[in-house]
């Protein structure tokens, strides 16, 4: 592997860690951010109407009409469903649509074996931020009046399907953005690093260069380098390499090592 491929590679590996980084803080904070947004509309939900339910001596009353109380949530741009029942589950008012139904099943058959009359409840089910809220009165009489009741529940739901499917379109954005940025960085990569090695392979090739034939003919071999290896080799094992040259007369190269005592 060349040095130009294990730079390019070094840097690759840098650009995709951050980017996973980023990408992965990213998704997070949305989530929780549209979490949370989730949250605020059922609690608007629930209070909204709640506050169609009055409780007086005689009981707990369901009256929309006098309080001229809008129970349309069409402004949230997502589905949102909600029933109203009296203590022995009864449906006394709920919303449009098919969704109810399937909502209120599903909701029936996540409360099976759970204590369903709290006062307050929070849970998810299935595709649903579910929220339930108990109004009782504090008068203890038999629910004959046909107006007033003893308890009221309110049960709403806030569809997750546009949160997930934004979440779906967050993540192949930053899959998306991920393979663009790496694609261009390979490609800029290979520029970049080629030419900040030239000095290097200048060097490298010139060093190449200087043991030639027309450098042997000119009676010039090598460029020194197997002399300074052969003394730091002699010198690993204890030995010595040392050199006395005369001029018009040569030089005598000198290898000494220790003496090995063999017992």
């Amino acid at each position: 592997m060349t040095l130009t491929n294990r730079l390019l590679i070094f840097l690759l590996s840098m650009i995709a860690f951050v980017l996973i980084g980023f990408s992965s803080a990213l998704y997070i904070l949305a989530d929780r951010y549209l979490h949370q947004q989730t949250k605020e509309r059922l609690e608007t939900v629930l209070n909204t109407i709640g506050s169609a339910i009055e409780t007086d001596s005689e009981g707990v009353e369901w009256e929309p009409m006098a309080r001229q109380q809008s129970r349309d949530f069409s402004t949230f741009n997502d589905q949102v469903a909600w029933f109203v029942t009296d203590g022995r589950g009864q449906i006394v008012a709920r919303s449009n649509g098919s969704a109810t139904d399937a909502f209120r099943k599903a909701t029936i058959s996540s409360q099976q074996g759970k204590e369903a009359d709290r006062e307050s409840r929070r849970w998810i089910v299935g595709s649903w931020e579910t929220g339930q809220e108990w109004i009782r009165s504090d008068e203890q009489k038999a629910e004959a009046d046909v107006k007033h009741y003893q308890a009221l529940s309110i049960t709403a739901g806030v569809s997750l399907l546009p949160m997930r499917a934004t979440l779906r379109r967050l993540a192949l954005t930053l899959a998306g953005l991920f393979a663009a940025v790496l694609l261009m960085a390979f490609f800029m990569g290979r520029y970049v690093c080629r030419q900040a090695l030239l000095p290097v392979q200048s060097m490298a090739v010139a060093a190449g260069e200087i043991d030639t034939p027309e450098t042997r003919r000119r009676g010039i071999d090598g460029v020194g380098l197997g002399l300074s290896i052969a003394k730091r080799l002699a010198e690993v094992f204890g030995g010595d390499l040392t050199v006395e040259s005369q001029r018009q007369h040569g030089s005598c190269f000198t290898l000494t090592f220790p003496k090995l005592v063999v017992t």
